[in-house]
């Protein structure tokens, strides 16, 4: 709570009122007129009036980053050297739930900010949220990690490993 405190301090984040519904909504017309699905921004404007209405009726939600799409963002990586991400191909990504909880990401980013980890090892299905965690240390002026994304493990089948293949 007191990293997304400092963030809306900062006025790097937003609340976004989208439903689930609306956003599927969004998505399904992007993908139908061959766009990238990516949110819209569709709240990032609300007046603060609009934004008091919202609240004040009850409408339920969450917390997005607000990327500066005109960026890019830069992280080193042991599998792939360089990589530098152009945050114009990003989403605002969200940061908590409708319940207020912090989703993974964020928190998973505020546990190693904190903890000062200088070294991420993961899977490479992660490798495109990397960006969004770069430009949350970014937002905190903290040092960012080197990240060693690895391959995925797969089994016999061909799918993702498991560790629920073995129970």
């Amino acid at each position: 709570q007191k990293a997304l405190d400092e963030l809306i301090e900062k006025k790097m984040v937003y609340r976004c009122f989208c439903s689930a519904e609306e956003l599927e909504k969004r998505r399904a017309r992007q993908i139908a007129l061959k766009k990238p699905p990516r949110y819209d921004r569709a709240c990032l404007e609300l007046s603060q009036e609009d934004i008091q209405k919202k609240i004040d009726a009850h409408i339920p939600y969450i917390w997005r980053f607000k990327l500066d799409q005109s960026q890019k963002i830069t992280i080193k990586d042991l599998a792939h050297g360089e990589i530098t991400f152009d945050l114009k191909n990003f989403s605002d990504f969200p940061l908590t739930r409708g319940d207020n909880t912090a989703t993974f990401m964020f928190a998973n980013f505020v546990d190693d900010m904190l903890m000062k980890m200088t070294m991420v090892i993961r899977g490479e299905d992660h490798l495109t949220n990397t960006a969004g965690q770069a430009t949350l240390y970014a937002a905190f002026n903290a040092h960012l990690p080197t990240f060693w994304h690895l391959p995925i493990l797969c089994n016999i089948e061909g799918k993702k490993l498991s560790k629920r293949d073995f129970g």
